[in-house]
């Protein structure tokens, strides 16, 4: 088991105007029309500051964090689990109609930088020191128009942890569970289309990128693989001195891969309403055995395969009384499946499709 014994160590903000003029009432006009959206426009909320309010339409961010985890069933120095610190910069210009935002994050954990933990090669450059693009775009609005193109952080769903409509972003689940779900969103490369009319709001989006988050390598502590390795003596026989790597099958930016997404939204006095319908290809991907010649070479690459399936959904929230009531109802069609065995015997790995049915519901 593992505790969290992470928190905001410090956090600090920089925040450079280098031109003077109509920046600030930009700012507000922009927000207004972008409360609630996902895609970079809307400001993000802050406790009061002491700071001098920025008037000019340049700024650039710089923040910083430190995360610590452990192992409760450990003792000594293999119960720290993570001392993470990540680093963000961003850069951004606000206008009129346009706004334009350029971000990068350095990720550093000590733990993953000994050699003294018995971490493989993969394992140390996926957790030691990642450099990441953050969000990264360009956007134009006109009227009810708006049009952004770029690495993108796009949210969708009412689920405050999850949502099984959050199907826009991929997600660093390199160490899942042990950070807030927005810090652990993936920007990639999409092309967003909204149409604002009164209180109905029609999104379009595609994805050109295949790219489907950060997992954990075949050897990590925190990947399935890892734990049939260590239980299962055939596999360690087979696999137990190669070099594993885990990659996707689809890459690239061709049209082939494209995802694409819709999404209708209703807001309403005390009720928001939405629905959503998308094409896309199964992010958490599924795993295929690598062919039997390959056992024999030092390095070993199991590829994860995401085929396309489909969601239908719908989401609203409400107010009865003192309560505020989410909910998020999703059906995946055609949504891939493993089916088989690692374990027990010879490993046998396919791939099967099932239809399911997702609700989800928040009282609070």
């Amino acid at each position: 088991m593992r505790a969290r014994l992470s928190g905001w160590v410090f956090i600090f903000c920089i925040v450079l105007c280098t031109t003077k003029g109509y920046a600030a009432d930009g700012d507000d006009e922009w927000a207004d029309d972008f409360e609630d959206d996902d895609a970079g426009f809307a400001p993000i909320s802050a406790p009061p500051s002491t700071a001098i309010a920025p008037s000019g339409p340049f700024r650039i961010k710089l923040g910083s964090r430190l995360r610590t985890g452990a192992f409760v069933e450990r003792t000594g120095v293999e119960q720290i689990s993570t001392v993470k610190w990540s680093n963000d910069l961003s850069t951004s210009y606000t206008g009129e109609q346009i706004r334009a935002v350029i971000g990068v994050r350095l990720d550093v954990d000590p733990v993953y930088l000994t050699h003294t933990r018995g971490f493989d090669v993969p394992t140390r450059e996926a957790y030691a020191y990642r450099v990441f693009g953050q969000e990264t775009l360009i956007a134009y609005r006109a009227d009810t128009l708006d049009v952004s193109v770029g690495r993108q952080s796009i949210a969708w769903g009412q689920g405050d942890l999850s949502s099984p409509l959050d199907v826009v972003t991929p997600l660093d689940q390199r160490e899942t569970g042990l950070a807030d779900i927005d810090e652990l969103r993936r920007p990639r490369l999409l092309s967003r289309l909204s149409w604002t009319h009164e209180n109905h709001q029609l999104e379009l989006i595609v994805a050109h990128e295949a790219y489907y988050g950060e997992r954990p390598t075949p050897r990590a502590e925190y990947s399935p693989l890892r734990a049939a390795l260590s239980a299962d003596p055939v596999l360690n026989s087979l696999l137990g001195d190669k070099k594993l790597l885990l990659t996707s099958k689809q890459s690239g930016f061709a049209p082939s891969i494209w995802d694409q997404y819709i999404r209708w939204t209703r807001t309403d006095s005390g009720v928001d309403l939405s629905l959503t319908a998308a094409r896309l290809r199964f992010t958490q991907g599924v795993f295929t055995l690598p062919e039997i010649a390959s056992l024999a070479n030092t390095e070993i690459d199991f590829q994860l395969d995401h085929p396309i399936y489909y969601v239908l959904g719908h989401s609203g929230a409400m107010t009865k009384g003192g309560l505020l009531i989410k909910w998020d109802l999703a059906l995946n069609i055609d949504e891939p499946v493993n089916t088989g065995q690692l374990t027990q015997g010879t490993p046998m790995i396919e791939t099967d499709t099932v239809n399911r049915f997702v609700p989800l519901l928040q009282v609070g």
